[in-house]
């Protein structure tokens, strides 16, 4: 199988998604491992990942693809901490964490965009067959903590 561009991880997820069978599936994930994908599938699977986002579609303009070069989600793996609910006693202000979050889906691709929302709602096993907590355990055993 080969290796997809790890900038994109729609394209790993589409990849995960029409693979025929599980281990296909692992194959898959582990050829197209990266810090990016391992962030997507944790905060998409790992019921003890709570964002601190509203959920649904902000419904905010998407990346106008004529007009460049989108941001690679590796490149935004640093703003991820910061939508994650924790115990922080001092924890950055909502509109804050919400308005940069917004920042961060007017730049990336627009299929990446649909996985942002589906991961912090939850739903990347709606759009992905097969994409299933059981599976990226299997992958990736240390990945999902809850």
């Amino acid at each position: 199988m080969s290796t997809l561009d790890k900038d994109y991880i729609y394209t790993v997820l589409e990849a995960v998604s029409v693979a025929k069978n599980k281990k296909l599936k692992i194959e898959v994930l582990h050829n197209n491992d990266s810090s990016a994908l391992r962030g997507v599938l944790r905060g998409g699977l790992d019921p003890s990942v709570v964002f601190n986002l509203p959920v649904g579609d902000p419904d905010v303009e998407k990346f106008n693809l004529s007009e460049g070069k989108p941001v690679a989600l590796t490149l935004l793996l640093a703003f991820f901490p910061k939508i994650i609910k924790t115990n922080n006693p001092n924890p950055p202000q909502k509109h804050v964490v919400e308005n940069e979050f917004l920042r961060m889906l007017r730049k990336v691709h627009p299929e990446e965009y649909d996985v942002l929302i589906r991961m912090k709602d939850g739903k990347l096993s709606e759009k992905y067959k097969g994409l299933t907590k059981k599976l990226v355990e299997d992958a990736f055993p240390d990945l999902i903590k809850g």
